[in-house]
């Protein structure tokens, strides 16, 4: 993937900026432009474009419902920055990983020349580690003492994870869900994928007996078990690949957690009161449609018509089994 230099400076100064207007509410137009070294009508432009799109993926031509971003206006015409709704803490973690490797470094290289405060690099600095496939050394920005740690378990999650899987052993993993509910897990890792917008652990749950994609960046905490893996070979067999040529287009009820879980939380899309959309790469139909018939209460629709009639084409057979 290509992204031009001027783009990726772009979304590290949005995101160093809206990170930057968070943590001091209120601030002036003045004291930004001061603090980011530009000019008080560069921030004005920085928010009007936040405030007209919000954020979106490289290669997304509309943002979607929760990128958008809201500031107060009567504060802003008095020359403050005030926000009134932001899912900052979300918008790194939109990223695909190689985006927030390129994105990791410009910040790195951005950070001694003074153009982002030093606390909003730190910040953005160990969000992005979260979620850039490499372990890109951040030496060059100044953490503190609490973001050294989190830096840390951050790090620390994945060699524990790369350990388990290479050594043929069990994890139990700390696990805060897209409902931001908290479990304990015990799972047979099966791999780490990169290709999507966040890191998926697909593993086999012996907590909840079944195949699950738990988003990498989610996991707090883990431990290394002494019990050998299992259930490896079918996980592989019902874990897809995200690098799928075609992609399902799947309504479901609003919110239709477990559906999502198996799925590593997807971003979705509200169509309706009550329903939405995710998108569903499909690599293996018979997977899909063994989903499909998990999930049956929670699935309103299926789309493009192609998929949905290979779909129940297979219905019967997989309901066999």
């Amino acid at each position: 993937m290509t992204v031009r230099t001027d783009s990726l400076t772009a979304l590290t100064q949005r995101l160093a900026f809206l990170s930057y207007v968070e943590k001091n509410p209120g601030v002036s137009i003045e004291t930004a432009a001061q603090s980011f070294c530009v000019s008080t009508a560069e921030i004005r432009k920085w928010v009007d474009t936040l405030w007209t799109v919000g954020y979106r993926r490289f290669g997304e031509r509309e943002a979607l419902p929760n990128h958008m971003i809201d500031f107060d206006g009567s504060a802003y015409e008095a020359g403050e920055l005030l926000l009134t709704s932001s899912q900052n803490a979300a918008v790194p973690l939109s990223l695909a990983p190689d985006d927030a490797d390129l994105v990791l470094s410009l910040l790195i290289t951005l950070y001694p020349f003074a153009v982002i405060p030093q606390e909003i690099a730190a910040s953005l600095t160990v969000k992005l580690a979260q979620i850039a496939p490499s372990e890109r050394t951040v030496r060059a920005v100044k953490l503190n003492e609490a973001e050294q740690q989190q830096l840390a378990q951050v790090l620390t999650v994945r060699g524990i994870i790369a350990e388990a899987i290479s050594s043929n052993r069990r994890v139990e993993v700390h696990y805060t869900d897209a409902g931001h509910k908290h479990s304990v897990r015990e799972l047979s890792p099966v791999k780490v994928d990169w290709s999507g917008p966040a890191p998926i652990l697909l593993a086999w749950c012996h907590t909840r007996q079944g195949v699950r994609r738990l988003r990498l960046d989610r996991i707090s905490d883990v431990m290394l078990l002494g019990q050998p893996r299992s259930h490896v070979k079918r996980a592989q067999r019902e874990g897809f690949s995200i690098s799928a040529d075609e992609e399902a287009i799947v309504t479901l009820v609003s919110p239709a957690p477990f559906a999502l879980e198996s799925l590593g939380w997807p971003e979705t899309k509200l169509v309706s009161e009550g329903k939405i959309q995710v998108r569903v790469p499909v690599a293996d139909y018979a997977w899909l449609t063994r989903w499909l018939l998990v999930h049956s209460e929670s699935v309103l629709d299926i789309q493009p018509d192609k998929v949905k009639a290979k779909v129940l084409e297979l219905i019967p057979e997989q309901a066999s089994e």
